[in-house]
Parts: structure tokens; sequence; C-alpha cells
């Protein structure tokens, strides 16, 4: 089983200064259907989230996270998702909080490691997620879900990116372009995440009881 150990996190946390909460060793709770991890308030002061200086500032053995097995990461992860908050002390939205575990998932899923993971999906990750639920939950009691959703496009500015070629089928860049846009509108697929992972095969073509094709 592959572990990794940490020792005192004072003296790299004074070096660090990330934005995370200072964490003690208490275990997980579970009280109403919330997970959450009792934490030390601790003021943070650094602007990029990386999961990299976060093991540092915890002086973790090493902070090359993308070699972990699950069991060892999902553990980390915990207590990552956990501590994060923004400069001022101030709680990261639900879609930030989602964001971070989707940049972590690219890291990855991206060559040069290319492993075949999902920190969303994978049921090794489901204490993890857990966690991060909890956050989001805690986030819609407070009232400080403060999500702000970008305007939708509207038909007269779709219809300019096909009339201008940005979508079209003549040029590999551009058709990627199409594909990828049509998957995300027509699918619901939210963002990125997973297009990736996508293959011929994630797709069926079915008929409704009108005898149109579907795809699914």
């Amino acid at each position: 089983m592959q572990t990794l150990t940490r020792g005192g996190v004072g003296d790299a946390a004074a070096g660090l200064g990330p934005h995370f909460l200072q964490m003690s060793e208490g275990p997980f709770l579970h009280d109403a259907g919330h997970f959450i991890l009792k934490i030390s308030v601790h003021s943070l002061k650094r602007t990029h989230i990386s999961l990299s200086d976060w093991m540092l500032e915890n002086n973790y053995a090493s902070d090359e996270f993308e070699t972990l097995n699950e069991s060892t990461l999902d553990e980390i992860l915990q207590h990552f998702y956990a501590s994060l908050q923004k400069k001022k002390g101030e709680e990261y939205s639900k879609a930030a909080l989602t964001g971070i575990r989707a940049g972590i998932n690219r890291s990855f899923t991206s060559p040069p490691h290319s492993r075949l993971i999902n920190l969303m999906r994978d049921c090794s990750f489901m204490l993890s997620n857990q966690v991060l639920t909890g956050l989001i939950k805690g986030l819609k009691r407070e009232g400080k879900d403060v999500s702000r959703h970008k305007e939708p496009l509207s038909n007269e500015d779709i219809d300019k990116l096909y009339q201008s070629g940005v979508f079209a089928t003549n040029t590999p860049k551009t058709l990627q372009n199409k594909v990828l846009f049509e998957i995300i509108a027509q699918f619901g697929h939210r963002g990125r995440e997973g297009l990736c992972q996508l293959k011929k095969d994630s797709f069926v073509v079915k008929h409704d009881p009108k005898g149109r094709k579907n795809g699914i």
C-alpha cells in the first residue's frame, strides 16, 4: 500500500503562505448527511490554487500527486478540499470548487501522465467527493452559493459562428470547434469535463416513436 508521510506543518506554512485553512488531525464527522472536517481557521495569502503547494505546506514527503495510487490520493483530497478558501478568507462558490477538482483531474488525464481515472465519477474517490458535496451543501444552507452564470449565447451569435467559419468542416481546427460545441449544446455536457475521454461508442443512435433518429 502506497503512503505519504508528513511532519510538522508550521515551518512549511510560514514559508509558503498559500490559500488554505490550517487543518487539525481531527476525524471527519457525519452530521445530518453533511461531511465536516474539524479545522482551525488560518490566515492565508496566496492566490494560486495548487494541490502541490498544499502538500508542501503540510510537509508531505513529496508533492508529486500525479503518481499516487487512488486510495492515498482520495485521502489527501479529503483534506485538501476541506482546506480551500479564497485570499480574503472567503468560501469558494460551487462552480469554483468543482472547477478546482476538474483542473486536478485534467492533470492526471493529460500527457505525460495520461491516467485513466476520473475524480468526479470513480468509486475510489467517493469519500473526497462527499467532502466536496458537504462544502457545497454548506454554502447553500448559509446562503453563500454566489455562482454567477454567464449569459447564454443568442441564436444570432451562434449563426455568426457558423457563418464566419469558426464552426465548419473544411479544416481540422474548425471541425473540432463545431463538434465540441454541438456535443456541449445538444447533450447538455457540462463545460469541457470528460470531453477528451469521449469515443465513437460513447454515443448510440436510436429512433423515437415517430421514427426520427436521435443520438443519446
